[in-house]
């Protein structure tokens, strides 16, 4: 039929015991076939290693591995191969991002002093958790980061949040300090019920998410820390750096919210410089919606002056670290620093210059693939 009346069914299949309960069937066996499913492209048909060594040489179809791949609830990775039919000449593409209409719906739980943290989560597999940080919203993020969350949630269920004063969380809220956005995370983490996940950091999220795996390391997994070293940038500011970094947070205080906001705008130029003027428009319009004047000027006080150095030799867990070459919002020698320090960490320097990458640069696919090779590792 032609492609707009047809249905494009997605296939898995596993071998293995099931339990049977009346017309219903439980047990690892259906879970295997059920996420194998939902990672396979529409049209396209998956199969765990126990059934592809079943019927490999007795089909005229070609399997090609996809690796070993971390399913939910599954303790262990479990070899996926993708079928092609004879003559078909498609390869299914499982690195292909989880699209936004499968994001569960957004939830909410309270930090210690009673502020609200939403959360949301989407994809299926091992818990991932994004750290909450500056400028982010669950709400209308994804035609922003879409490519990084869809991306990440191919092989593991990712949990992210907005912490206090931006997004869909509480704006309204008298306690910034890292401390506070550290206790932001354990809500939400205890919330979910997790009890041990991969911690994602990104930009200021990575000194949260060194903070708080010093602290629960029987928690975290694996770590993986982008675009940032926990060092406040004030740290090691001379006096000029300092009356600059207070004449900017006026300025965001008194204007962030006026819709040809300069320093908005300005924000996003050094954020992103590397993309086009639509892109840029439209990440400018997100960071409208992300948080108020207020907040925006109590984030950057409160984002200064700390240092998560000390914490570096503590970190237990394998730990991988990147960040684009030639990104003007963080600090390269910091985070090879950073990397040498921590025990069993990896430095990766990627392409580019924007803070977060575009899907469509060369740093995304490479950083697809570092993060598949250390969960995998």
């Amino acid at each position: 039929m032609p492609a707009d009346q047809r249905i494009d069914w997605r296939i898995g299949i596993n071998i293995g015991d099931i339990v049977a309960d009346g017309d219903d069937i439980f047990g690892d066996a259906v879970n295997i076939a059920s996420r194998i499913e939902s990672m396979t492209e529409p049209g396209g048909v998956c199969l765990s290693r126990q059934a592809h060594d079943q019927v490999a040489d007795k089909l005229p179809v070609e399997f090609v591995s996809v690796g070993p791949q971390h399913l939910k609830n599954i303790a262990r990775p479990v070899e996926v191969f993708a079928v092609v039919l004879a003559g078909d000449g498609r390869r299914p593409d499982l690195r292909q991002p989880v699209p936004e209409s499968s994001q569960g719906p957004i939830k909410f739980c309270r930090a210690r002093d009673g502020v609200r943290i939403a959360y949301r989560s989407v994809g299926s597999g091992p818990l991932m958790v994004r750290t909450g940080s500056f400028l982010s919203h669950l709400e209308h993020d994804w035609p922003c980061y879409g490519h990084l969350w869809g991306g990440l949630a191919r092989t593991h269920t990712l949990l992210r949040f907005d912490q206090r004063g931006n997004g869909a969380s509480d704006w309204d809220v008298d306690n910034y300090s890292m401390d506070w956005w550290v206790q932001d995370l354990e809500a939400v983490v205890d919330a979910a019920g997790a009890e041990q996940f991969v911690l994602v950091g990104l930009s200021q999220g990575v000194g949260i998410s060194l903070a708080y795996a010093a602290k629960h390391p029987e928690r975290v997994s694996r770590l993986i820390l982008f675009g940032g070293a926990g060092i406040g940038p004030l740290v090691e500011a001379d006096a000029e750096a300092r009356e600059k970094h207070q004449a900017m947070t006026t300025l965001a205080r008194i204007g962030w919210n006026d819709p040809t906001s300069a320093f908005r705008q300005m924000f996003t130029s050094q954020f992103m410089p590397d993309v086009t003027r639509e892109q840029a428009d439209a990440y400018n319009a997100f960071l409208l919606k992300a948080a108020s004047n207020e907040a925006i000027a109590r984030y950057r006080l409160a984002n200064t002056d700390y240092d998560t150095r000390p914490l570096w030799p503590t970190i237990q867990c394998p730990t991988l670290c990147l960040r684009p070459r030639d990104d003007a919002m963080s600090n390269g020698d910091r985070m090879r620093e950073m990397a040498r320090t921590i025990p069993n960490a990896r430095y990766v320097s990627l392409e580019g210059r924007n803070h977060v990458f575009t899907a469509t640069e060369p740093a995304a696919e490479r950083f697809f693939e570092e993060v598949e090779l250390f969960l995998n590792g």
